[in-house]
């Protein structure tokens, strides 16, 4: 990364870059995984052919982010991303005739629903940043923070969840599930299911799993891999199953999505989890 004085950013620029890199050190290896798979295949079809292309030129541009800094970070991340999606587009018309394709297009759509949360993070954070320097700008003197927060979404902060569902914890053999600890979020979520990569905004959140507020919600028993970045730059990255689904009715309130409960979520991103919910005032359940 190049020589900038990390000082001068704001606070949300500085959690960006930290997500964004995370997220580009994990990508790397399943953008190699894909390529690989891709060009150990029997019959190669120009179809397959142009999608091996295009994951090339999301690898160089994954490398412009690493290396790039934070100026670049954007452009490149949005550049390897439209790579990406390309190829995946491409590899979809292919699974069908070609089994062994399946695992490299997973990988790609597992990598979009990685890199898509850090680039809407980067996104924000740039917001901020010209927010900053306008207001240097002028003469005002009115003071703004350091971290600008998110717009908040009446239909995502007014939603509620079936808590009993999703967010309970086993507590031993034998023994009554308890609620696990929650709180209100709202963050950029990416998702990938089987060789299909989606988008949507994670509403509350506990240790059990989390709603996604989405209009594509998938059926009960899916599983899925999710990505997000919580407020601070932590790049989470977790397994869970839908456990159940809603249609959003505007006379009710409600917006449409699904509660998904984690089937595996690693040891450090657990903690991170944690740690947030002790920071933020738990939601309190209505019985």
């Amino acid at each position: 990364m190049e020589d900038f004085d990390e000082h001068s950013l704001s606070l949300d620029a500085r959690a960006a870059i930290h997500a964004v890199l995370h997220a580009a050190r994990n990508a790397r290896p399943q953008m190699a995984a894909a390529l690989h798979q891709l060009e150990n295949e029997s019959v190669i079809t120009p179809g397959m052919d142009s999608a091996m292309r295009e994951v090339v030129a999301a690898v160089r541009a994954m490398y412009s982010v690493e290396v790039g800094g934070y100026e670049l970070s954007h452009s490149a991340l949005v550049e390897a991303m439209n790579a990406l999606s390309k190829a995946l587009t491409l590899m979809q018309k292919e699974v069908t005739q070609h089994d062994s394709v399946q695992e490299a297009t997973e990988r790609v759509a597992l990598t979009l629903a990685m890199l898509y949360p850090a680039q809407q993070s980067i996104k924000h954070a740039q917001s901020v940043e010209q927010a900053m320097q306008k207001h240097a700008a002028s003469d005002d003197g009115a003071a703004i923070p350091l971290s600008t927060p998110r717009r908040r979404s009446a239909t995502v902060s007014d939603a509620r969840v079936r808590a009993d569902l999703v967010f309970t914890t086993p507590t031993g053999p034998g023994s009554e599930r308890r609620i696990s600890p929650r709180a209100e979020i709202e963050v950029d979520i990416g998702f990938q299911s089987d060789t299909n990569f989606f988008v949507g905004i994670a509403g509350d959140l506990s240790d059990g799993g989390l709603f996604i507020a989405t209009q594509e919600a998938l059926p009960i028993g899916t599983e899925l891999t999710i990505a997000m970045v919580l407020p601070g730059g932590h790049h989470i990255t977790a397994h869970g199953k839908v456990a159940w689904t809603r249609r959003g009715e505007a006379k009710n309130n409600t917006v449409a999505g699904m509660g998904v409960s984690f089937t595996e979520l690693g040891k450090s991103d657990a903690r991170v989890v944690g740690m947030f919910l002790h920071r933020r005032e738990p939601l309190r359940v209505k019985p």
